[in-house]
């Protein structure tokens, strides 16, 4: 066999060596970012069936004890760690999920207010079971700016359902 030849396929066989490897990182590029959204939408989605009816039930027990009514501070810390649970098991879903590439800032837009959210809850359930219901409140009070972020982020991306993930605590 000529040098030439041994040269030609040498090549041809590196080439067909590293193919599988070029084929098999150009076939898994991770999700496009419309598979991302309908993945995140529906944690979401699945999130808001717990998340909404606890919101309401603590802002309803808060208003309460505020005026004096028959609300027990324990509950409400009760259904705030409950609400940090089910809101930080949410996060840690859409963390999970596998990210396009290119999107990674613009999904993060959504996801630090989100964490921020879900630090302030579990610091208001603290709050409230060591008697401080007035700076619990005020905590809560200041989650508005985060559920904002996340909201306008969310929409944004195109992430529908999990722009109205967080209603209002005030």
């Amino acid at each position: 066999m000529s040098i030439a030849t041994r040269m030609i396929t040498m090549s041809v066989a590196g080439a067909i060596a590293l193919a599988p490897a070029g084929c098999g990182a150009a076939a898994n590029p991770g999700p496009t970012r419309a598979q991302y959204v309908t993945k995140a939408n529906a944690i979401c989605a699945a999130a808001a069936t717990q998340i909404v009816p606890l919101v309401k039930r603590i802002k309803t027990e808060g208003a309460t004890l505020v005026a004096g009514g028959a609300a027990t501070p324990q509950r409400l810390a009760g259904d705030l760690r409950q609400l940090h649970t089910a809101a930080a098991g949410d996060l840690a879903q859409l963390r999970g999920l596998k990210q396009p590439k290119a999107d990674h800032a613009a999904i993060g837009r959504f996801l630090t207010p989100l964490s921020s959210f879900v630090d302030a809850i579990d610091k208001a359930a603290g709050l409230v079971a060591s008697g401080d219901l007035p700076q619990a409140l005020a905590l809560l009070g200041q989650t508005a700016t985060v559920e904002q972020q996340a909201a306008q982020n969310a929409h944004a991306y195109g992430l529908l359902r999990c722009e109205a993930l967080l209603p209002s605590l005030t």
